[in-house]
């Protein structure tokens, strides 16, 4: 969805709204990934808030370089 889209979208909108500890936990873990590689970047305004994901300025050419389209 990020691929397609500018607009941030929410985590619980990225994972599908699951309730799932593990789906949950394998998201989180592969968006601090996708922040290291420069791919998206995160933003919370508040504690308890949502958090956030936009696709980064360098979205595109990080993808084709690491390779992670399908």
């Amino acid at each position: 969805r990020l691929e397609i889209e500018d607009a941030p979208i929410s985590l619980e909108e990225a994972i599908g709204g699951s309730n799932s500890p593990r789906i949950v936990t394998a998201a989180i873990l592969a968006l601090l990934e996708m922040v290291r590689l420069g791919v998206v970047l995160l933003r919370q305004d508040a504690l308890g808030a949502s958090i956030r994901i936009k696709k980064s300025s360098e979205f595109h050419q990080v993808i084709d370089r690491v390779g992670l389209e399908e």
